[in-house]
């Protein structure tokens, strides 16, 4: 469309894309402008955007067209998105089956997924040293969140600091005198990741 060709200098070749979002999508409510609005935020917060396939690109400007159906924004979406495809190397598919993945795990946890896609972005840095296996992790500590009241992050400043020897010893120690007893130890919380340590701790 002319308003996404004055924000961000590309071609006409985006118009077809935003137009065939439009139509896919209007039994969702999905308009041209809101489809040109996810399409201007690709292009301009994920770096690999313009590198892929035409079918490509439009799945992912129809999934974060979809995302905004449940409250996430078009730079929330798509700064989720240069995450996964930047960060973590996943290809367009990958990134469209996570952006799924998370919604409906809102859903399940009877938590807005536009909170669930707030908490994966903010807790991303710290949870990115499991890589790939990063989802499964979150989606542990997502349910620890929702039984707990606490916050992802909140929940991710008690179990980290395990990464060596000598700063888990002083978590474990802190630990086990806040609680008055040698219930933690440092080898078993060092070979934990964040969401076990969570499960442990709280049981």
């Amino acid at each position: 469309t002319a308003a996404f060709r004055r924000a961000t200098g590309a071609g006409f070749e985006y118009d077809n894309m935003i137009a065939e979002t439009e139509l896919d999508l209007r039994s969702y409510g999905v308009t041209v402008e809101e489809a040109g609005a996810q399409a201007q935020s690709l292009f301009t917060n994920y770096s690999k955007f313009t590198k892929l396939s035409k079918a490509e690109r439009k799945s992912l400007i129809q999934t974060n067209a979809l995302l905004a159906k449940h409250g996430i924004s078009a730079e929330a979406a798509a700064e989720q998105t240069a995450f996964l495809g930047e960060a973590l190397g996943m290809a367009e598919e990958q990134i469209t089956q996570t952006n799924r993945d998370l919604v409906a795990l809102g859903k399940a946890l009877g938590i807005p997924p536009s909170v669930i896609s707030t908490e994966f972005r903010q807790a991303s840095a710290e949870l990115s040293k499991y890589g790939r296996d990063m989802l499964r992790v979150f989606k542990q500590l997502a349910a620890e969140s929702k039984a707990t009241g606490l916050a992802v992050n909140d929940l991710l400043s008690v179990t980290s600091g395990f990464e060596t020897f000598e700063e888990a010893s002083r978590k474990v120690s802190d630990l086990n005198q806040l609680l008055r007893g040698p219930y933690f130890n440092t080898v078993q919380m060092m070979r934990m990741d964040d969401a076990e340590r969570i499960k442990l701790i709280r049981e």
